[in-house]
Parts: C-alpha cells; structure tokens; sequence
C-alpha cells in the first residue's frame, strides 16, 4: 500500500454566541442563541464548510488505515487525517487526539440558532407562509414584532434557520430547511429526507445519485446537547437565559444499503461530558443620554458600573463509534481509552479489522498518544498498523511542537483574539506568532524510515492598500510694514493627479515684545486661493482673516477645483510685528504595504526525506502573488470586535403607578475570542494567491494557486431600534459567520512555471470558470438584542428593541463549471490551448449533458451524456430510475467531431437497465460505424430526428435503428450480479460469483448458467452449482498445497458430489484434482484421462454423456479434492480464487494451467508461482520517497 500524503483543509464553522448585555435588570443576550454540535462530532463534518485548497495555509495529511469496495460506486475508507492551523486554547481534542479526525462513517452536524427546526413554529399562526409579508419584518409594528421575535405570547418563533453540516462517504456540505423540505446550500444530487418522531430507526436518509440509502440517526445514534447560560451582572444578580435547553446537535451514520442489497452497519457507545466556558464584559467608560421626563428629586436608577459575567454550561450527550459491519463478512472494532483533558470523553487505542468468513483477524492498529505532564490534552504520538499475526507492524511516528508548553483549556487568559495561545501574555489579546503554532504537528516519521518535516509561519497578510498622506501644494511666508499697508505674496500650483480633500492653512506669528497687545493696529494676515481656470476665488464676502498670534484652517470645498487647475495661493501680511504663513495642502492615497496578524500558523516549507536516495526535496511556500512579491491578498473570516457600545434603557419606579425611564450608554470591553464565536474553524484568513515551490528557490519548478473567495453577505439592518437611541449608537452585534453557508473558496487557476537564470517561465497554465446557474430557495433569518424589565408573556412586560434588527440568508443555489482552458507554452514560445465548454441539461441530476473539447489543432470533440432525467418517463426502466433517485448512470453517449464542416457522429452506446434493479444494466447497445455519419441524419434517442444538439424538447427513449449490435445480461444471481449473457451474434457466456457476489469465481464461454457447475471450496456458501453434503464448511479444510486457493474438500468414502438436470444429448467435460491413491468414479463417463497435476494432488478430466446427472465420488477412501467444472466439451472455462482482502490467488485457465499470486501484509504482490508453487516472478519493493 503506498502511503499518500493529502494537503488538503477541512473545516467547519459552529458559534457559541454568550455575549451578555448589561442592565439593572435582566441581563438579556444576543438573540443569536445557537447550540453546536460537539468537538467530536465536529470533528467528523469538519468538512461541511470551508475549503479543501491550500487557501487556508493549514497543514493536511492523510494515513489510511482500512479501504473495501463496496460496489456501486461506494468505498468504504477509513482514515486519519489532520488539518489545522493551531492548536486553540479551548479547544477540545476528537477521538484521536487534538488536531486529527477520524474518518470511517459519517455524520449530519447542526448548529441550533434559536429554536431547532424540526420542533419550532417557524412563523406558524398568527401567520402563515403564504403571508407576503412574512419575510419582511419591517411590515410589524411593535406589538407583532415582539410576538416574532420573542417570547411575549404563549407561542414561541424561531425566526433564526438551522444550519446543518453533513460529511459522508465524499459528499460534504450544508443544507438548512424550510417548509420541511431540505435545501442543499451548494446543490449537489443528493435527496435528503426526515423523520423526527421519538423512536424512529432513522432521522435523515439520504439518497446519493447512484441510489445508494444514507441512514442517519436513530436512538443510539444522536447526539444531544443541554446547554445553559447564566449571566451575572454587577450587584451579583444571576440570570439564566435558555435555561436547560436541550437540542440535537448531531445525527451519526448507522447504515448504509446499496440497491444491490450491499450493507454496512455501524454501531456505537454512549458518553458524555460538561464543560463550562466563561466571559466578561467590564466598563471603559458610561454616561447618561437621556431621562424620559424624570421628575426632580434623588436619582433612584443612577447609571452604576457594570461587570457582567457570562457562563455558559454545555452537556454533550454523545456516541462514539465502536463497531463497522461490512455484509456480515467484515468486522471492524474499535477500542477505547480515557481522555485524561476531560472526563467522560475517550480516545481510539485499538482498532481490528476481522474476516467473519473464516474467524481470523486482518490486521490490527494501535494508537498511542502522549499526554503533556501540565496540560494533558492527548497528542496522537505513534500509530502501528499490525498484519494478522501481530509480527509485522509498520509504525507511523509523529511530532509536535513544543507540546509540554500546551496550555490547559482552562488558560483562558493567555488566549489571543483568535482564541489561539500567546504564552502568558496575560489578560491581553494580541496574537503572538511563535506561541500560537506550539502543539502544531512538526514531523511524520514513516514506516520507511522516511520523513516530512514541517515548517511554520504565523498566519498573517501583507497587502498593499491606499492610505491617506498629507502633502504640501504651495506655500508661502512674508511680513507686513510698520505703516500697516498690505503686503501680498503669491504663489501657483498645479491640483496633481489623485489629490483630495485640500485645505487652506494660516497662521499669524506675533513677534512683538511681551505685554504688546496684537490686535493693536491690526496685526493680522489674510490667506486666499484664485481658480485661473474659473477665474473664482475661495474667500468671498467674509474674509478669511487670522488675527495675530492664531491660527485658522478652511477646507476648499471639492466643487472648487479639478484635477490639472492651476490654483494661486494669496497671502496678506499687515503690520511689521506679525509674520504671515499660508499654505495649501492636499491629500493622496499612497499604496502601503501593511502586515495584519491572524492569530495561527501556515505551513511554510515540508522537507521529506528519502531514506533510499539519503536525500530530502523540499516544498516551499510563498502566500503572495506572483506578480507583486511580498504581496498577500485575502480575506479575514471573522473581524475581532471586543469593544462595543451599550444602550441601557433602565426603569425608575417612583411609585406603583409611575414609571419613567433613563438611558444610559456604557462603553464596554469583552474579553472573548473568536473562539467563542467560531469554535472549531481551522483558519482565520483565505489566502487568494499560493505560490508552492519546488526546492526552497523553486529551482524544479513552482506552482502557482489562485483562488476565489466568497465570502457571503453578512447581515444588514431591516429595523431600527425602539428606544429614541440615535441609530448610528445602536448596539454592536453582526451576525456570526456560523450563521451563513456554501463554498467560501474555489481554486480557478493553476499555473506551472519552470526555472530559468533569470527567473520562471510558465509552462502550464490552468484556468476555470464557475457561474451560479439558478437560485432554488431562500431562506430569510432574524437576530436582535433586546431588553426585557418584565415577566415574559404578563402584562406588566417592557419590551424594547436596544438594537437594529438584523437579516441574514441562507441561500440554495445551483452552481457549475462552465468552462476550462489548458494552455501549454511551448518551446518557441507559441501556445497550445485546449478549451472545454460545459452545458448542464437538468439539475435533477446535475451531470454535464454536453462537453465540448477545443484542441489547439482547430478540431472540436463534443461529447453528448443523457441520464435518466432528461427523457420523459416511460414506465419501464427510465421510470425505474427516476423513482429510485438513480440519476447519475448514463443511457446514452455520444461523440461528435468537428473539423469546421459541421457535427459528425464518430461514436456512441445506449444502455437499458433493469427495471426491478435499475443501477444494474441489462442491454447495452454499441454503434459500429465505418465512417462518421452527419449529425442531422442520426436520432439522440431522448429526442425528434433532426434536433437541435443544444435545445430541445425532450421526449420518451426511442433509440437509433443503427444499434444493432449489443450484449445482453439475460440472467443474474441474488446479488444481482449477471451470471448469463448474450450478443448480438447469438454468442453466450456464463458467470459463477462468491463471496456475496463480490468476485468472479468461473467464467464460460459458449455456455448457460444451467450447463456449468464450479466450485474451489474457498467461499462455503457458493457451491456453483454442485450439490454435496454436509450442506456447510464441515468438509472444507485448508490445505497449504491446495491446486487452487487455500482450500479442499474432504470427500468421505461412499459419498458423491453431484450436478443434476444436464442435457443427456449433449456431452461435457468434468475435470477436478484429487489426492490419494484411490481412483474417482465419474458416472456417465465416456472417457477419462488421469494426469500429474500439482505437488500432491492429480489432476482428472473426464467427458460425460448420455445422462442428466453426473456424480464424483470415491469408493475405497475419504479423499480431497479441489477445483471441481462441468462444462459443455464446446465451451471453456476459467476459474479465479481470492483472498478477500488482497485479490486474486490462483487462476486457472481454459487449458488447466495454473498460476498462484501472494502478498504482502501491505496487499501488494510479490511472487507469480506455476501449479506446482515454483516461481514465476518475484516483485521486490523500493520505497522512493518518504512513504
């Protein structure tokens, strides 16, 4: 097995909104109450939202531990997998240690934002989804709003979306629903379906486009979280908002079917844990902006100095994953240990993989992690993977940075904005680069001996970006006379390129001696600009005078002048005694560079060494554009906001019937992170330009990435606050990022360059180009910050609106590659490009209907693909997969050419499908042309001779009478698999299969299923047509020496092995190998030939007729026996063996030649023996590279 190494990044966005407001009163939160899913099942959907590029800069590796086929489309692979930027302060470790996940089931994520959405009202009665104005809060007035948006009535609305996170078997993304449908954010051809009711089997099932059933949830396999939030103002008052509510966060994969019948199961335990985070919010300053008509006397709510304390108690109640069933032929266990950072929680120490056809164990993998002496948070430290003896194991060894100087979760105080450490600079939040990287993974030893060390940098951008200079235009400097007559100076300047925002500057120096008064005689200057252009002056009517000993500035209004005007700067100085200044500045934005910390690291260089060559290749990165070194452009995430301002609108009671009120503003200061906001997202920042260099100056080679960054609409004000509080001083909330969904990045351009003396050379270049094709669904979400003086829902309650309301939207769009483009540079310097043109037919499935490839030479290729869903339904196999949700099999493929005379046919196939099974194929008809044919002349069979390529009206399936020539499944197993075909020519053949129908154990040419019997013993359920007792594996043993596979037959004396219901006109050949010296006897038997066949076993083949049923048996003796066919003497079998978990073993051809396969514990081959077990060929491995 080779190792791969996978730079790749996952994540998933989850919020823990707790910033408390604080008042006399309630202390009230954001109404962004969300519930996230826990770190474990987090870290199973890690996917689910951000990137999987490089744009991130987080290290990613891959370690696989277990793959099996399953069939239609379907892998099962289990693996490690690390991705990360850093290591953060609260951050809870997963099953395998922090910073690594696991991957071996799947899992539906859901981050709860108010209410969850199987259970809640949405905007049920008093409105309905028909109402217009359901969707637009602005419509309400106050009474309405507060029934929306609150608690006030005896029916609670949630008017905040779930977002849901699914991560299974290649399909990752985010789906939020509405009107109980499921709406994907980044539409893929999935259909997702739910059943909430309590004992369910299953809460989601999700259907793939090859018709594979996804079963999520179930009571042993959902995760729920209680979560309670508890606010302490500063008189000591407690108050618990959402107390002990109690969601599901996460639905577990606990089987998955085939339509084939093909099964996995999974099974897990239970556990569960508490934690308890905490922030707080002091005052930097308050004041009091308005009093609602108090009447004099003593204040009896002065605006007192707040700290509020904000804790938020979690409880997961989750499942962790402990056993895989794959057909109830593998078995795969995991074992665990106690996670010493947190009770209740455990770490994977042991994971077997078990044959249930024969008992034995596969292999076994071992986990060991390190526990730092001060922090305890688990490192995965050493994995070995074990082959079924226990005696080879190869060993995978990791590293990491510092790690005894891990913080606790606890160290709260040493966490930067970020939420990552910054080694104990207490209580302030600035990111410091070299501690936010401790803990990260720094070396892979592989089980070669090989290894990847990795080096960081802090996460950071350096952009270029306008800042504001001041410069001087003109200037001038002069005295006045001692008779006080006026003296003018002048000056001219041209307005430059780029400049704004001028302004006049005067002053009038008094150098006269103390205690003589300036404005004697008038001591003063006067300062004025000309406009040649407009012939205007600034200053007119009220001079523009700065009396002696001050100074003055007036800004030129921009309607003054242009660009290119030439301004005349005037300064008038009168008297001796004063010395005049004028100046005319301006501004200009000058592009600065300007470095922003982002509190994780990035890889910066992977060294791997090759312990065969003794040498080690480099791979360097650089996050800048190629074309502006030095130079990083992206996108911060989240920006960190941790000083806001607060309205209070608190009640003074001067007796029971009057109440006024006074409000106050209070600055305040929060000590949270984007941790709290944004608990388990792996990277701050996107990066839109990778360069990745090969060798630490590229001199192989360098890559360059370029990606898109999306970041969506954050949230926008859709009603102002009721309070009087002027809107610009409104509370500071933004929607969490959590809080919105979809691709955020997409790399669109690859380029590949060369090194040269002077630099790099492109080579290669890659561009693609994305469009969003439609919009399927909207769904509008509300957030406001509120307060609340009363009881909720009496009728003393005080309800006000402290903040705008919000509006976000979770959007399901269709979005696809449109084209591509390939250009390689060539030697000259000439190009050669190859452009692909995608058109997508039918969103129900998805797929390309049409591509059309561009070479370089002028000649076009267009490949036309119809699926199921671009024909009407026909109440036959289209209809079949339609109902099943099987729409990515093709029916129909075609391939035009085009060398600039027009579309011609040069290819094309049709399948029809069984209709009972239909992602099994039954017919598949092949074109076989001479010569192209002109597109007009050929009907595509989902439409009207002579239709347009591209539109069309689309129809039932009717295919073109040039089909001719086919094959065709005429029969199949239990499995479904085709055990007799047929051609056009009238040509047969017949399949025997084992092991669940997994592998081909015989074919036939020339021959019906009824005409053949084979049986090699290795699979005991598949006798191949044979009959023979004891019905199960009682006979079967294993013999080292076996003529084929690893096991025979012990045939007891006086018993048979018999085939019965054969033609007695037609005669056949019954061959088999045995051992021991008494002879077979063969009923039927026309003549017989006995031949040396393996080490200890003969080979017989005899031809039988003139009966209906032939017997095997031996007389004088119990006797082995192996390899047993009955075939028709025109016909020719071969036959196949397997290990199930490596492949084939033996293979016997038409003519009895035999030939054995073995393996290594890493399933690769290493000898090619004869029948007799002599050697053919032996492979011997090299490991280039690291792995």
């Amino acid at each position: 097995m080779i190792y791969l190494r996978i730079l790749r990044l996952t994540a998933l966005l989850l919020l823990l909104a707790k910033i408390a407001s604080a008042q006399t009163g309630k202390a009230t939160p954001f109404a962004f109450t969300s519930l996230p899913p826990s770190p474990q099942a987090a870290e199973m959907g890690r996917y689910g939202g951000l990137p999987l590029n490089l744009s991130t800069g987080a290290p990613n590796y891959s370690v696989p531990l277990y793959n099996q086929d399953i069939g239609n489309n379907i892998k099962l692979d289990m693996s490690l997998n690390y991705h990360t930027n850093g290591i953060k302060v609260k951050d809870l470790a997963g099953i395998v240690g922090l910073g690594w996940s696991f991957f071996g089931s799947g899992v539906i994520t859901r981050i709860v934002n108010d209410d969850p959405d199987e259970l809640s009202t949405d905007l049920a009665g008093p409105l309905t989804r028909s109402t217009p104005a359901e969707r637009n809060i602005q419509w309400y007035e106050d009474n309405p709003l507060k029934r929306v948006l609150y608690y006030g009535n005896a029916e609670f609305y949630d008017v905040q979306p779930d977002l849901f996170s699914y991560n299974f078997f290649g399909h990752t993304g985010q789906f939020f629903l509405d009107s109980t449908q499921a709406y994907i954010i980044d539409h893929e051809g999935i259909k997702i379906e739910m059943d909430f009711w309590a004992n369910a089997p299953w809460n989601f099932k999700v259907t793939d486009e090859y018709g594979n059933q996804f079963f999520f949830g179930s009571n042993t396999a959902t995760e729920w979280s209680t979560i309670q939030n508890v606010a302490t103002d500063y008189t000591g008052h407690h108050d618990q908002w959402n107390p002990s509510s109690t969601h599901r966060t996460a639905w577990f994969l606990n089987k998955f079917v085939t339509p084939t019948h093909d099964t996995v199961t999974y099974e897990y335990e239970p556990f569960g844990y508490t934690t308890i985070n905490e922030t707080t919010n002091s005052q930097i300053s308050r004041q009091v902006v308005g009093t609602d008509g108090l009447p004099p006397g003593p204040d009896p709510c002065e605006c007192a100095e707040p700290t509020i304390i904000s804790k938020q108690i979690r409880n997961a109640h989750s499942y962790e994953l402990s056993k895989v069933k794959v057909n109830n032929t593998t078995e795969i266990t995991l074992d665990h240990i106690g996670n010493l950072d947190l009770t209740g929680t455990h770490l994977i120490s042991k994971m077997k993989v078990k044959d249930l056809l024969t008992g034995q164990i596969i292999n076994e993998i071992n986990f060991n992690y390190l526990f730092p002496t001060y922090s305890k948070r688990p490192l995965l430290q050493k994995l070995a993977k074990c082959d079924a003896s226990g005696g080879q194991c190869e060993e995978f060894n990791f590293e990491y940075i510092s790690p005894e100087l891990i913080p606790k979760r606890t160290d709260v105080q040493n966490e930067d904005y970020y939420g990552y450490f910054n080694l104990g600079a207490f209580g302030q939040r600035e990111v410091n680069c070299p501690s936010s990287v401790i803990g990260l993974l720094s070396k892979i030893t592989y089980p070669t001996g090989g290894h990847d060390l990795i080096n960081y940098g802090c996460a950071q951008s350096t952009d270029l970006v306008p800042v504001k200079n001041r410069y001087t235009g003109t200037y001038r400097i002069g005295y006045g006379t001692s008779d006080h007559s006026p003296v003018e100076y002048t000056s001219e300047w041209v307005v430059p390129t780029g400049a704004f925002d001028l302004v006049l500057y005067g002053t009038a120096t008094w150098h006269a001696p103390a205690g003589f008064d300036p404005t004697v005689n008038m001591h003063q200057i006067f300062i004025d600009v000309y406009n040649k252009r407009t012939h205007q002056n600034l200053v007119v009517g009220t001079l523009f005078r700065i009396q002696a000993g001050a100074f003055d500035t007036l800004a030129v209004p921009s309607y003054f002048y242009q660009i290119g005007d030439t301004l005349v700067l005037k300064l008038t100085s009168c008297g001796d005694q004063v010395e005049g200044e004028a100046q005319l500045a301006y501004y200009k934005n000058v592009m600065t560079s300007v470095t922003t910390y982002y509190g994780a690291g990035r890889v910066d260089r992977v060294a791997t060494f090759d312990p065969v060559s003794q040498r080690s290749t480099i791979k360097r990165y650089k996050y800048e554009y190629n074309n502006q070194p030095g130079v990083s452009s992206g996108v911060s995430l989240n920006p960190i906001v941790n000083e806001m301002s607060y309205y209070y609108k608190n009640r003074c009671d001067f007796s029971t019937t009057v109440q006024k009120f006074r409000t106050c503003l209070y600055n305040m200061r929060s000590n949270y992170s984007q941790y709290d906001l944004y608990s388990y997202m792996p990277s701050s920042y996107l990066y839109k330009s990778v360069l990745e260099y090969e060798g630490d100056n590229g001199e192989n080679g360098m890559t360059e990435h370029l990606f898109d960054i999306r970041i969506p609409q954050r949230a926008f004000s859709v009603y102002t606050n009721n309070l009087g509080i002027p809107s610009n001083f409104n509370d500071y909330f933004e929607c969490p990022y959590s809080l919105y969904g979809g691709k955020i990045s997409e790399e669109y351009a690859t380029n590949y360059y060369q090194k040269i003396s002077s630099g790099f050379t492109p080579v290669l270049k890659e561009r693609k180009w994305f469009s969003e094709k439609s919009i399927l669904r909207k769904r509008i979400g509300y957030g406001v910050q509120v307060l609340d003086n009363g009881n909720p829902g009496w009728a003393d309650q005080q309800f006000d609106i402290k903040g705008d309301v919000k509006q976000f939207t979770f959007q399901s769009s269709w979005t696809t590659l449109d084209s591509a483009t390939s250009t390689s540079i060539l030697d000259d310097g000439s190009s050669y490009v190859i452009r692909k043109n995608y058109q997508y037919g039918n969103i129900q499935h998805g797929a390309p209907t049409s591509i059309r490839t561009n070479q370089g030479d002028g000649t076009e290729e267009l490949a036309i693909m119809l699926y199921p869903h671009d024909y009407l339904p026909d109440n036959d196999f289209v209809s079949a997969m339609q109902n099943n949700h099987v729409n990515r099999y093709p029916i129909e493929q075609l391939i035009y050419i085009n060398k600039g005379a027009g579309y011609q046919l040069a290819d094309g196939s049709f399948t029809e499908y069984k209709t009972e099974m239909p992602t099994i194929g039954k017919k598949r008809f092949k074109l076989n042309l001479q010569n192209t044919i002109p597109q007009a002349s050929f009907k595509i069979s989902n439409r009207s001779l002579g239709s347009d390529l591209f539109a069309y009206t689309k129809s039932l399936p009717s295919k073109d009478s040039r089909y001719i020539q086919f094959d065709q499944n005429t029969k199949f197993d239990q499995y479904f698999k085709p055990t007799e075909t047929v051609n056009s020519e009238g040509s047969k053949s017949s399949y025997i299969w084992g092991y669940y129908g997994k592998y081909l154990f015989a074919k036939t040419e020339n021959a019906t299923l009824d005409e053949v019997a084979y049986t090699s013993f290795e699979d005991y359920q598949q006798k191949g047509n044979w009959q023979y007792d004891p019905p199960m594996n009682y006979g079967i043993v294993m013999d080292s020496y076996a003529p084929t596979g690893r096991y025979v037959y012990n045939l007891a004396a006086g018993t048979a092995i018999t085939r019965s219901n054969l033609d007695p006109n037609q005669k056949y050949v019954v061959s088999f190998f045995y051992q021991g010296s008494v002879f077979p006897t063969v009923t039927g038997q026309v003549s017989s030939n006995a031949y040396n066949g393996t080490n200890t076993y003969s080979r017989y083949e005899a031809i039988v007729g003139n009966t209906s049923n032939v017997s095997i048996s031996f007389i004088g003796g119990d006797t082995k026996i192996d390899e047993i066919k009955i075939y028709p003497v025109t016909s020719s079998m071969e036959t196949f063996c397997y290990d199930p978990n490596f492949g084939v073993i033996s293979e016997c051809k038409e003519n009895g030649e035999i030939f054995h396969y073995t393996y290594d514990s890493k399933g690769r081959m290493t000898y090619k023996k004869d029948r007799r077990y002599n050697i053919l060929n032996k492979i011997d491995y090299t490991v280039q590279g690291a792995q």
